[in-house]
């Protein structure tokens, strides 16, 4: 792979895995895994009602809400935590915390990795100013658009428009370029132990 774009009405769209709502699969690796047995999966969830998100023992997860109203994710007696717009939380996703809705519906783009086999880390960047950004060697990189037209240009030049993501790979250096207001979700994932 040196770039997949991925275009938002390729998406795969299916039901929850405890019927709760429906989701999108961006992205699986394994390509050929299920919901129950990726390493990775990328997902854009649409969340309509209250109730409980489903559980993925083993599965570590970082939720960002990337349209719609914010909401509330309530961790049984524990905590409560008020979900901004692109404010990413990231927890063990054995964990099945109840949505609250506030104002409407919502939709989060989530990352979701197996413990033990890959690690990630979630930031926001916005456009306005050109940068590079390099994939860690054994690692990935995943921008998806929320706002905006994104050039990425790895090699090759692509468009990412809304709601569009793009896979990247294996030390691949990026170059990053979008308006001013455009904004995405940046998920660099590694293997499990590599930090190089």
């Amino acid at each position: 792979m040196s770039v997949n774009l991925l275009r938002h009405d390729t998406y795969n769209r299916k039901p929850w895995n405890n019927g709760g709502g429906m989701t999108q699969d961006v992205w699986l690796w394994p390509e050929a895994a299920s919901q129950d047995s990726f390493d990775i999966r990328l997902s854009l969830a649409s969340i309509d009602t209250d109730g409980p998100f489903s559980s993925f023992p083993g599965i570590d997860r970082t939720i960002t809400l990337v349209g719609g109203a914010p909401f509330v994710l309530e961790f049984g007696d524990s905590h409560a935590q008020r979900m901004e717009f692109l404010q990413p939380l990231r927890f063990d996703s054995v964990q099945t915390p109840s949505s609250r809705l506030i104002e409407g519906a919502a939709s989060a783009f989530n990352v979701m990795t197996r413990q033990g086999k890959w690690t990630h880390r979630v930031s926001i960047i916005h456009g306005g100013e050109p940068s590079d950004l390099t994939v860690p060697r054994n690692g990935i990189a995943v921008l998806h658009a929320v706002f905006g037209n994104w050039q990425v240009d790895a090699g090759e030049r692509v468009v990412v428009e809304r709601l569009d993501s793009v896979v990247m790979e294996h030390g691949q250096t990026m170059h990053l370029d979008a308006p001013s207001g455009a904004s995405a979700v940046l998920a660099i994932l590694q293997a499990a132990g590599d930090r190089s």
